[in-house]
């Protein structure tokens, strides 16, 4: 008997745990806030620097944010996911496009008005799981990140994405294709704009606002990134979006932020939503299913306990 009643404990426990990690995800990172759904799509789209209409149904999110300095440059970056790529396409405006030296292309590539993609895909708290892509305006590339990678340039950045880059009227625009094996996950995220200008070439930037401090989010601070959907909710086509009957309802988002690149951990910005996404999660009908079973196991554990210990009392 005493057996019978173990192992129904022993039951009963792992029921409870099977609950909790299926509800609580064991990786996912919310404490920047959720940016919404990147829509995925079918449609080709061309990394060349102009913007394909299928741009008009992708997730915008809002670059322009700083904790203490004067925002000079801002932007809006449009995602897109498809096949395995995130495509990102970046509009800023910047009054001031300086010509970037040689030292900037060939040592410091943040000391140029360029764009920045910030990507985690564990979506956990660990630097160290962080890529940094980044293009300037005339199109020069350059990947990064914590365990040494350091690869400036065509020759040495061609390897790990696709990118483009043209000038405008109002400042430039910077387009990324970026390998990203997570379709239907959450992938902790961050975007930056360098900008220099006056005669001295000061750097500033502009970057996400995260939830977590309701101000920017640093370059490097991946535990107050915003996180994001790749393609769980909504799908762009050429006719525009179609969504999910899972997608969660809409909610609006906060504001303000501030960093720097690989130099220190000092930056921030803002991110928004598209009216079509959102600021919050559902449980999947699946998962919802799952604990419902789970529950019923429990109580019928528990009844068959009770059973026991009443009947032994007889």
């Amino acid at each position: 008997m005493k057996t019978m009643k173990k192992a129904l404990t022993v039951l009963t426990a792992l029921t409870l745990i099977f609950m909790l990690t299926a509800i609580i995800p064991a990786s996912a990172n919310v404490n920047g806030g959720y940016l919404g759904d990147v829509p995925r799509t079918a449609v080709k789209i061309d990394v060349d620097g102009e913007r394909d209409t299928i741009y008009n149904y992708g997730l915008a999110v809002d670059v322009k944010y700083e904790k203490d300095r004067e925002v000079k440059a801002t932007g809006v970056v449009t995602l897109l996911f498809s096949d395995g790529t995130l495509y990102a396409y970046a509009e800023v405006e910047d009054a001031d496009v300086k010509e970037p030296s040689e030292e900037a292309h060939t040592t410091t590539p943040w000391h140029s008005d360029s764009f920045e993609v910030f990507i985690n895909i564990p979506n956990n708290n660990n630097v160290y799981d962080i890529m940094q892509y980044r293009v300037d305006w005339t199109g020069w590339p350059s990947v990064y990140d914590k365990n040494g990678l350091q690869a400036y340039g065509q020759k040495a950045a061609d390897q790990y994405f696709k990118y483009a880059a043209k000038r405008t009227s109002t400042g430039y625009c910077t387009e990324f294709a970026i390998p990203v094996d997570a379709a239907g996950k959450d992938i902790g995220v961050n975007f930056q704009i360098n900008d220099m200008y006056g005669e001295d070439n000061t750097l500033t930037w502009a970057m996400v606002y995260s939830e977590a401090i309701q101000t920017g989010t640093d370059s490097w601070a991946v535990n107050i990134y915003p996180y994001l959907s790749l393609g769980s909710y909504t799908e762009a086509k050429e006719t525009g979006i179609v969504a999910e009957p899972t997608v969660p309802p809409a909610e609006p988002t906060a504001e303000p932020g501030d960093d720097d690149p690989e130099a220190t951990d000092d930056t921030a910005a803002t991110a928004k939503n598209n009216s079509d996404n959102s600021s919050g999660k559902t449980l999947s009908p699946g998962l919802i299913a799952a604990i419902c079973i789970g529950c019923a196991v429990v109580i019928a554990l528990i009844i068959a306990l009770i059973v026991i210990k009443k009947r032994k009392k007889a």
